[in-house]
């Protein structure tokens, strides 16, 4: 099951616009996926059903003009600790829009949350499962509700810099 089209699902249900963007068909330096396969901890999918990748160096530009056309109010991002390896080689150069807010969840986000929160590059950390937290998360934002102490998640202030832990 894919976390993110569930997030969709959410945020459809209140009424939002979606729209994703996949990095899964952009070429790759070799991570730990790639040397999983080669190990055999992962198994391949037969090259037949892999569709032609798009080059690396578009990536950035690709999503950078997503953002800029969509004008997200809510960029949300859910990786495995791969994931967010390779999140970290291109995010950081994204430029984000003021208003818009930045959550992650996912496997990485829920056992480093330290990590990720003092990234500086996201609001909102997940530690609890992004599902229990996306609902609550979006009709908050409806209301004109504080975020911050959302259960089960970190928040931290863009102008201080200050991190509230908002127990499991």
């Amino acid at each position: 099951i894919s976390v993110i089209p569930i997030l969709g699902g959410i945020a459809k249900k209140h009424g939002w616009d979606v729209n994703y963007f996949d990095t899964s068909f952009y070429e790759k330096k070799e991570d730990s996926v790639i040397s999983k396969e080669k190990t055999g901890g992962f198994i391949p999918s037969p090259s037949e059903t892999i569709p032609n990748m798009i080059p690396q160096v578009k990536l950035v530009p690709d999503f950078q003009d997503l953002i800029n056309k969509f004008k997200p109010d809510v960029i949300a991002i859910s990786a495995m600790t791969c994931d967010y390896q390779y999140l970290m080689t291109f995010f950081p150069t994204i430029k984000i829009p003021q208003s818009t807010i930045v959550i992650i969840g996912g496997v990485h986000a829920m056992f480093s949350e330290d990590e990720v929160i003092s990234s500086g590059l996201f609001d909102l950390v997940c530690e609890n499962q992004g599902e229990e937290v996306f609902d609550e998360f979006l009709s908050r934002i409806e209301k004109n509700k504080p975020i911050d102490n959302i259960k089960g998640t970190l928040f931290r202030n863009r102008k201080t810099g200050l991190v509230n832990r908002n127990s499991k």
